[in-house]
């Protein structure tokens, strides 16, 4: 019984990878149209500049709503302390997203220094972009409920669906439209999802009604919440922070910043963002019981390996790929180069920062979320510091280095903080050395592929994706089986 739940859990996991795997093949081919419509023109640099704006108001809720509810809903709480929660801060979202709607033009008038132009399409393309993303932002709580009723992968089911008709749309249009009709159908699409997912959430057993309790648990909760608004908010800052430097470069560079989040963000959700979706609660759950920190360790050391693999094979063949996706229509060769660069600067930063995270997530787990919000607070503010002295020394990368350098302090805090709070029982010697041997693994495949691709040369993109990315998956686990065996112990253990 015991194996045929655990075959059942990874076919569970294995389609979740391969759903968010097309949903984001989904999102590049829309970006491919959207670059060969728009290149990296001013009226795509303004429905950027204020997608920040909203990703940065909704983002810290919906990473903070399912942080919260997971363990609520897991651990079977009154239904009305949930409930209470629910409302006091989609109600507060609500209030805000009204204030910012009612604002908008000195919003991006403080924010930005372009002209009238950018301005009025910015702000036309908030109204659109803030009402969907409110109702995408009050989905995370049907998805935290699936999580916990171990249905993963209905929401990227709807998610996905919703995607294909999108993209449908904006072929049937793409030479035709607008870039406010552009953001009126990615709206569309986002609005479709909340219907959907609300109406299989409902079917499925969910319920919700509002309350305002403020009994002793639900303040508790609440305040549970607070360090993670702090820490999931000035994240968001820093990425905000990222974009509006940007806007002071030249037109197209915002354009080119988001190409490049965008696709490093593929590393930390197809993989690592389906896995810690899929282990979170376990991890509750078993910290809870046992308190034992060598799963913990070996699942951190089989992300990392995973994690390293992704970077390995983007650095390899991610030349070719944006080339494929991205140098058509308006958007040129030069642009698609900066692209690459940039997004390999920010995926290698996944390898340190899937470590954090995964320390964050035990911190959750004891119920600490004060000690990742301090960090998160410090670690931003370096970002932010570290982005505005290196642009003004070497230009657009500084952005990308600050968000690096930053990365390593913040892996440095959290590793200080979980020694002070929680303890390595004598291990952290040999957790540093497994998690190096995972960097140097990776490493040697990319000089050894990268040697291969000057020796060999292959015209066509689609081919040298092909080749090169089998030899760096062939190449990456062969090293690893003969230099770092305990990796093996820890993707067993996910």
């Amino acid at each position: 019984m015991i194996e045929n739940k655990t075959n059942s859990n990874l076919i569970k996991l294995a389609l979740m990878i391969v759903i968010t795997l097309c949903i984001h093949v989904l999102t590049l081919v829309k970006s491919s149209v959207v670059a060969a419509a728009f290149g990296t023109s001013e009226s795509v640099d303004a429905y950027n500049f204020a997608n920040s704006i909203v990703t940065f108001v909704f983002g810290i809720v919906i990473s903070g709503i399912s942080t919260i509810i997971i363990p609520e809903y897991s651990n079977k709480r009154e239904r009305k302390i949930v409930d209470s929660f629910i409302t006091v801060i989609y109600g507060a979202t609500l209030i805000i997203t009204a204030m910012m709607v009612l604002l908008r033009y000195p919003l991006i008038n403080l924010l930005s220094n372009k002209g009238e132009a950018f301005t009025s399409i910015a702000a036309n393309c908030l109204v659109i972009l803030m009402i969907s993303q409110y109702l995408s932002a009050v989905s995370g709580i049907t998805t935290a409920y699936f999580q916990c009723e171990n249905k993963h992968n209905v929401p990227k089911v709807v998610n996905l669906l919703c995607q294909l008709l999108v993209i449908a749309v904006l072929l049937c249009v793409q030479d035709r439209m607008s870039i406010l009709e552009y953001a009126l159908i990615i709206s569309a699409g986002y609005m479709l999802g909340f219907v959907a997912d609300t109406a299989v959430a409902l079917k499925s057993g969910w319920r919700f009604s509002p309350a305002l309790r403020l009994d002793s648990d639900s303040k508790a909760v609440l305040l549970r919440f607070v360090p993670i608004i702090f820490s999931g908010g000035v994240y968001r800052l820093s990425l905000l922070i990222d974009s509006l430097i940007a806007s002071t470069l030249s037109t197209g560079m915002i354009t080119i910043l988001n190409y490049s989040i965008q696709i490093s963000n593929i590393v930390s959700s197809v993989i690592v963002g389906n896995l810690l979706l899929y282990i979170y609660p376990r991890i509750t759950r078993e910290v809870s019981q046992s308190g034992s920190q060598e799963r913990f360790w070996e699942q951190a050391l089989g992300l990392h390996a995973i994690v390293c693999l992704m970077i390995a094979g983007y650095v390899c063949v991610g030349e070719e790929a944006v080339m494929f996706l991205l140098n058509r229509g308006r958007f040129s060769a030069e642009a698609c180069k900066i692209v690459f660069y940039a997004s390999a600067l920010y995926i290698t930063g996944q390898g340190i920062s899937i470590i954090r995270d995964m320390v964050y997530r035990y911190f959750y787990a004891i119920g600490n979320t004060k000690a990742p919000a301090g960090n998160s607070v410090l670690v931003s503010v370096c970002n932010i510091t570290i982005s505005l002295i290196l642009v003004k020394l070497i230009g657009f990368y500084g952005i990308i280095l600050g968000t690096l350098a930053a990365s390593v302090i913040s892996l440095t805090v959290i590793m200080i903080k979980f020694h002070k709070f929680v303890g390595f029982s004598g291990r952290l010697p040999a957790i540093i050395r497994d998690f190096a041997k995972n960097f140097a693994v990776m490493l040697v495949t990319i000089v050894l592929v990268c040697g291969t691709k000057q020796l060999f040369n292959i015209d066509s993109n689609l081919l040298g994706i092909l080749v090169f990315g089998m030899e760096t998956v062939i190449a990456y686990i062969l090293i690893q089986g003969v230099c770092n065996k305990n990796v093996l112990a820890g993707i067993r253990k996910l």
